[in-house]
């Protein structure tokens, strides 16, 4: 008999455009961790399809960065991305990891704090392990140190504070790459001056920063990539 498909493999029940507003807007809108957890609870059935509606290529793009100066910077020392190890940061669904997948990373960890988010993402089957929590509280790993981590549409409102740019900086430690996105917006009113301080503390290098002009629909990105000192 035909067995029964999986709630991330049927086709979803169509929404309207305010049904779906209004799923997004309650991700920007959280206060509190307790609410972005039920916000991405909402939304992460239909999350993917909202998304691809949008126009959203950045993991692919950000996965590309990475993939880029991994190539010509290494990372620890390692210049093929199949030998690196990276942290996916707010991974969501997993597209990131999808992404460099396709491109030949073989070593990945999700970090998410939505579990149903993570629930997809562990079902592409590229990620080793997630990991639920918070990017507030990253902490390095002794024995197992990533070289590279990326974040993708997570620094944003609502979401991941810029602080925890800091402690993607400590996981991969010196000589690591960090590669991220920001809206513009949030860049100027809230990620700017955390950047520029570990800039000019000598915390980090600015390898490249690429605008989008239209990451999604007509809303500006910037997708940067640092090395660790």
């Amino acid at each position: 008999p035909q067995q029964h498909m999986s709630e991330t493999s049927s086709p979803q029940k169509p929404l309207s455009h305010e049904e779906r507003q209004k799923l997004y807007y309650a991700t920007y809108e959280s206060k509190n961790p307790s609410e972005i957890r039920e916000a991405y609870k909402n939304w992460a059935p239909v999350y993917e399809c909202h998304i691809t509606d949008q126009g959203w290529q950045a993991p692919e793009l950000c996965a590309q960065l990475l993939e880029k100066h991994v190539k010509q910077e290494g990372a620890h020392g390692k210049k093929d991305l199949a030998a690196v190890r990276v942290l996916d940061v707010g991974a969501g669904t997993g597209l990131v990891g999808k992404a460099l997948s396709s491109l030949g990373c073989q070593q990945m960890d999700a970090q998410d704090i939505s579990e149903d988010m993570l629930k997809q993402a562990q079902a592409k089957m590229v990620y080793q392990k997630t990991i639920l929590g918070n990017a507030d509280e990253l902490e390095p790993e002794k024995d197992n140190k990533y070289d590279c981590a990326i974040c993708v549409g997570a620094l944003n409102f609502g979401h991941i504070h810029p602080d925890a740019l800091r402690n993607m900086v400590r996981v991969v430690g010196s000589g690591g790459l960090v590669s991220f996105t920001t809206r513009k917006d949030y860049y100027e009113k809230s990620s700017k001056a955390v950047q520029d301080e570990m800039e000019i503390g000598g915390v980090w290098t600015l390898l490249e920063k690429r605008e989008v002009p239209q990451a999604v629909k007509d809303m500006p990105h910037f997708h940067w990539c640092y090395r660790v000192c």
